[in-house]
C-alpha cells in the first residue's frame, strides 16, 4: 500500500520510520505550515493497512517572518518496548535539539531540549532493552569548534543520564564547512551504541575546502568509546 500526505502549503517530507509491536507504522519528518510558520516537525502513526492515520502531531515554533526562525523538523523516530514513540530533531527560536516521547495514543509524555551556542540539531534516536533513549546530533560549541557530534542519553522518563553529553570533534578548523555530523545510530543487544556519520577533514592550507570522511564509533552504555574507524576516499571530496 501507499499513502500520500499533503499539508496544502508546500513541500512535505518524511525522513525516518519505525514500527510497533502491533505492526503500526510511525513516520517522522516535516510539513510546510501556513504563511510565516515555515517548516513544522511532523510525526504520524499509521495502522498496518495504511488506510488510517491513528494519530499525528506537529512541532511549530510559531509565526515568524524570518524563515531561519521557523525551521522545525523531526529527523529520527524510534519505538520502545511499550510501543511509546520517540522523535528527535530541531526546533527554532532558539535553535535546539528537541526530543519527545509520545504515548501509544499520541499523547505527549515529555519533551526535552539540549543546546550549545547555535547550530544544534538531533539527527537520530534509538532505544535499548531498558527503554533508555539515545540521541545523536550536532552542536556548535564555539567559533573554534563550529560543529561536532554529541551523544545524549535519557532514561524512559526523560532524565538526562550521568556521563552524557558525549562530544566528538574531529576537525576544529573553525570553518562551518568542516562540520562533524552523525546521521544514524543503533543499540546492540549488549547495550552498546553505534553511531555513524561524517567528519570534516582538511590540511592546514585548505581549511575552507569541503572535505568529509565516513566515521563509525562504538560506545558502551556509560558513554565510553570502545573503538572507532574512519574511511576517506579521494582527497578534498565529499564522502557520505
Amino acid at each position: 500500500w501507499t499513502d500520500i500526505l499533503n499539508n496544502g502549503y508546500g513541500s512535505d517530507r518524511f525522513y525516518d520510520t519505525a514500527y510497533d509491536s502491533a505492526g503500526n507504522i510511525v513516520a517522522a519528518g516535516y510539513v510546510t505550515g501556513p504563511p510565516q510558520h515555515g517548516l513544522n516537525g511532523y510525526v504520524a502513526k499509521f495502522d498496518p493497512t495504511g488506510k488510517q492515520i491513528l494519530w499525528s502531531d506537529q512541532l511549530d515554533s510559531g509565526a515568524n517572518p524570518s524563515p531561519a526562525n521557523t525551521n522545525d523538523q523531526f529527523f529520527g523516530v524510534a519505538v520502545d518496548s511499550k510501543d511509546r514513540v520517540l522523535v528527535t530533531g530541531v526546533t527554532s527560536s532558539p535553535q535546539r535539539i528537541v526530543t519527545r516521547q509520545y504515548s501509544t495514543t499520541g499523547t505527549l509524555r515529555w519533551e526535552r531540549f539540549f543546546a550549545e551556542e547555535m547550530q544544534n540539531s538531533g539527527y537520530d534516536v534509538a532505544v535499548d532493552t531498558q527503554d533508555n533513549v539515545y540521541v545523536a546530533g550536532t552542536v556548535f560549541t564555539s567559533n573554534a569548534i563550529q560543529g561536532q557530534w554529541v551523544l545524549l542519553k535519557y532514561d524512559s522518563a526523560g532524565t538526562l543520564q550521568p556521563g552524557f553529553q558525549v562530544y566528538f570533534d574531529a576537525s576544529a578548523f573553525g570553518n562551518i564547512n568542516l562540520r562533524d555530523v552523525p546521521s544514524r545510530l543503533t543499540v546492540d543487544k549488549d547495550g552498546n551504541v553505534i553511531v555513524v556519520g561524517v567528519v570534516g577533514v582538511s590540511d592546514i592550507s585548505t581549511t575552507t575546502s569541503e572535505d568529509t570522511d565516513l566515521e563509525v564509533r562504538k560506545y558502551n552504555s556509560a558513554g565510553t568509546l570502545l573503538w572507532h574507524d574512519t574511511y576517506g576516499g579521494a582527497a578534498h571530496l565529499l564522502d557520505y
